[in-house]
Order: structure tokens, then C-alpha cells, then sequence
């Protein structure tokens, strides 16, 4: 069963002609993936997608007020790992935080590259 989630989404410094088009699809699926979690397993009533450019990193940090987990007994399920795959691709990294009872907290983080993420201007 699905419950009513209220997501809130936050941008710094983010321009989208900035990202290059496959950097954005790669964003885009990890939140559709992250988002379908919460709404399936977390119990969530809140959750926020936050997004963010520092000087060297692009910087999302997904978080739900669900029932969290152990995230040292849970099993990474396919999602979890195709968002990690999806990651390593832009040579980021993805980190957890969970408890049970405490909610999930997942931050990914993409190095910029001008190769890799940003389109030529």
C-alpha cells in the first residue's frame, strides 16, 4: 500500500544548461529509483530531494522521515544498486544513513568534470 508522501525539492546553484544531458537523465533516475523506495518501504509521510553545486561537486542528498533501517542487515536491492552503478559512472560517490525508526538519508555526490558534467560554453 501506498501512502501520501509530501516531497519538497531545494536547488543552490544549480543552472540546467549547465549539466550536460546525460548528467541530467543520470540525476533524474536516481531520484525516480530513490523516490519509488521511499513510496514503496519507507512509510514516509515527508521526504526532500535536495540539489546543490559547491566550486568542485554536484551534491543531492535525498532524505525521508520513513522507518529507516540497518543498513549493515538490509540487503541492497536492485535499485540501490543500479543508483550506485549509475554513480560510479561519473566516478561519485553514494553514502547511507539509516537507523530504524530514524528515517533514510541517501547523499550522492558527482565530482564536476568539464569532460564529464558540464556542457561547453
Amino acid at each position: 500500500m501506498i501512502h501520501p508522501v509530501m516531497i519538497e525539492f531545494q536547488e543552490n546553484n544549480i543552472e540546467e544548461e549547465d549539466l550536460n544531458e546525460k548528467l541530467q537523465l543520470t540525476i533524474f533516475r536516481i531520484v525516480q529509483e530513490q523516490v519509488n523506495n521511499i513510496l514503496k518501504h519507507a512509510n514516509a509521510s515527508y521526504a526532500t530531494i535536495n540539489l546543490s553545486r559547491q566550486k568542485n561537486t554536484i551534491t543531492m542528498l535525498i532524505s525521508d522521515n520513513g522507518k529507516g533501517c540497518d543498513i549493515l542487515k538490509v540487503k541492497n536491492g536492485v535499485g540501490i544498486i543500479n543508483i550506485k552503478s549509475r554513480v560510479e559512472l561519473y566516478r561519485g560517490t553514494v553514502s547511507i544513513v539509516s537507523k530504524p525508526g530514524a528515517g533514510y538519508e541517501m547523499n550522492v555526490v558527482f565530482p564536476i568534470t568539464d569532460q564529464v558534467v558540464l556542457n561547453d560554453k
